[in-house]
């Protein structure tokens, strides 16, 4: 449909087209906050937790560990008890998440995952504006997803790894785990996810029963009109 490619709310209603206008402002900010959240903490972390850095080879480092929270005894947890601290702890991660493919040459590691995270990024956005301003929670969480992919594609062009700075581990009668680092970027890629799942699990259908034998000969009449306009 030519008009609504080159004008795509041209059809809108004026409050349609402040709804559409708002809800991508308000997008775009949690994007701006969230990347910036997440680049200032990593900038902290290491400024704060890093002890040694190689300035020849960046895998040769050295970061502390700052607690902030424990639960139990951590020497004792394993081999028996319960436990539970939640840390600060600086740690750079060159490959995806639990550190997989870190172990790849740089000359191919570095290019795979640029690529690939530019990938998934143009994917995210073509889907995001893809999905109808109705579908808050689905835009919501694909925006969380963008916010942390961007966040941690500056880590890979920048510093060619990430930085991860939580530190969560635990204990559970002896079986002591202590989980991969992460940041605010993966957390917002995490949290994103989860709430797509859930909307697609528990919102599409319910989307799907309110769409009424009326609507259906709404959107044929829609489909017709574009059709019609394809020419202009």
């Amino acid at each position: 449909m030519l008009l609504r490619k080159k004008f795509p709310l041209a059809l809108f209603s004026p409050k349609e087209r402040t709804a559409y206008f708002i809800s991508n402002i308000a997008l775009l900010l949690i994007i701006i906050l969230g990347v910036a959240v997440d680049q200032l903490t990593k900038v902290q972390s290491e400024n704060t937790l890093m002890v040694h850095s190689s300035e020849d080879n960046p895998r040769e480092y050295r970061g502390t560990i700052y607690p902030i929270f424990r639960f139990g005894d951590p020497e004792r947890a394993k081999i028996d008890g319960h436990y539970f601290g939640f840390n600060f702890s600086y740690v750079r991660n060159p490959g995806a998440a639990w550190g997989m493919l870190s172990s790849l040459d740089d000359n191919i590691r570095v290019p795979f995952f640029n690529v690939l995270t530019l990938v998934c990024i143009i994917f995210i956005i073509l889907f995001l504006r893809a999905t109808p301003l109705s579908h808050r929670m689905a835009r919501l969480s694909l925006t969380m997803i963008l916010a942390g992919a961007v966040g941690n594609m500056i880590d890979r062009f920048r510093l060619n790894y990430v930085i991860d700075w939580l530190d969560v581990r635990w204990s559970i009668g002896g079986w002591y785990y202590a989980f991969p680092n992460f940041n605010i970027a993966d957390s917002l890629i995490s949290l994103g996810a989860m709430l797509f799942i859930v909307d697609a699990i528990f919102f599409e259908g319910w989307r799907r029963k309110r769409l009424t034998p009326d609507n259906h000969v709404l959107l044929e009449e829609n489909a017709k009109l574009s059709e019609l306009l394809e020419n202009i």
